[in-house]
């Protein structure tokens, strides 16, 4: 099982001082991207969906790394095993190409079409190949005598049609080896609502290894990982927690990849090389050597284990100060980066900074913007006050 962990990162610096009204006026309103992700270095082939689409023009994506090859309007579909005619506007046919190297995660992009832009959505890109869900009416994949059979370090792009639908997926595994899972549905969303899913790990005798169905680091997305404890089948079920969805197409990733619930230091300065500590893997924490961009804000720092990458990335916080470890010694001057854990109910860190009479500072503690579900108290006090004496204290 993943144990949680808070990791924290404050920053320190010198303070210098109407749908109906919309689809009326033919603005184009995008539902739904199909699929929501593909795997980096391939040709995904998607649609498209929503209302006011007509003349689509063009696809204008806000990270680097994935190309427009085709983009046309969809006249003709499949309803029922025959060819009807789509009513214009609703569905956009699209080719794009995924760079080998693409940054792995969410990318966010725009449809424009003759009547302006649709409203941001976003694209999901994976290291790994996409098995998409076989199940029909006549054929589910609802038990595990039926379930499909998935290969390791897959994602697999499913369907929960209705509230109480189950999917159950079959892996093999070696004893001693890492198996992991994780949903993107709520990260996706959809026009309706927020999807919920539930995430279990079975073994073959159906015994409950890990189940969960949020997680800190995705809130509503659930993350698991256990250890193999012998050779054989375990079994995956995917479903809703609340069975109040409907038409649900989430993808989830399954393989030996570690899925880190927490890196520590959670940043570092600009253009710096950093290790980090990989915390929340089954098999032990671990190092991993990073660099930073030149450039300050968030990076997707992805995690390697035994060759595999994590198949999302964990949010570093990129910043130009140096960082402060917890135990270090009274930092000289600020601006500073401080970096500690939480690692237990009631602990808190201490750090120390010198500072003279009159200056003013601002601080800033990012815990849950980057994946921690701690809930954050500043406290500042000089370091020879008694009591509560000069304390001054911020929470969220």
């Amino acid at each position: 099982m993943l144990r949680s962990y808070c990791v924290i990162l404050c920053s320190v610096s010198l303070c210098l001082g109407g749908w109906s009204s919309a689809q009326a006026a033919g603005v184009p309103r995008l539902a739904r991207v199909t699929p929501p992700g593909g795997e980096r270095g391939t040709v995904v082939e998607g649609e498209f969906s929503g209302r006011g689409l007509d003349q689509p023009k063009d696809i204008l994506f806000y990270e680097p790394g994935i190309a427009l090859e085709s983009l046309e309007p969809v006249e003709k579909g499949l309803v029922n095993g025959r060819e009807v005619a789509v009513e214009p506007g609703y569905r956009v046919k699209a080719k794009f190409k995924i760079a080998a190297d693409c940054q792995l995660g969410a990318h966010g992009l725009r449809l424009r079409t003759a009547g302006g832009l649709t409203e941001y959505a976003r694209f999901h890109v994976g290291p790994f190949p996409t098995v998409e869900e076989t199940e029909t009416t006549l054929k589910r994949n609802d038990k595990r005598d039926a379930a499909q059979d998935v290969p390791l370090n897959s994602t697999v792009f499913g369907r929960l049609n209705e509230p109480t639908d189950l999917d159950i997926y079959r892996v093999l595994v070696k004893k001693g080896q890492r198996l992991s899972a994780e949903i993107e549905a709520h990260r996706l969303g959809v026009e309706r609502g927020i999807p919920d899913l539930h995430l279990t790990i079975r073994d073959a005798s159906g015994k409950v290894l890990a189940a969960a169905d949020d997680s800190a680091i995705f809130v509503q997305d659930p993350v698991l990982s256990v250890i193999a404890d012998s050779d054989g089948e375990r079994f995956l079920e995917v479903g809703h927690s609340m069975y109040n969805g409907a038409n649900d197409q989430p993808r989830w990733h399954v393989g030996a990849f570690s899925r880190p619930t927490a890196i520590f230091p959670a940043g570092g300065p600009a253009g710096s090389e950093l290790k980090v500590r990989i915390i929340g893997d089954p098999k032990g924490s671990w190092e991993q050597a990073v660099t930073l961009p030149a450039a300050s804000g968030d990076f997707g720092f992805i995690a390697m284990a035994d060759g595999v990458p994590a198949p999302t990335p964990n949010r570093l916080r990129v910043s130009p100060f140096p960082n402060v470890i917890e135990g270090s010694e009274p930092v000289a001057s600020l601006p500073a980066a401080f970096n500690g854990i939480i690692a237990k109910p009631g602990e808190s860190d201490a750090f120390r900074f010198h500072a003279k009479k009159g200056d003013r500072f601002k601080f800033h503690a990012l815990a849950n913007a980057l994946g921690s579900p701690l809930n954050p108290t500043i406290s500042i006090r000089p370091a020879n006050a008694k009591g509560t004496a000069g304390l001054q204290r911020a929470a969220a």
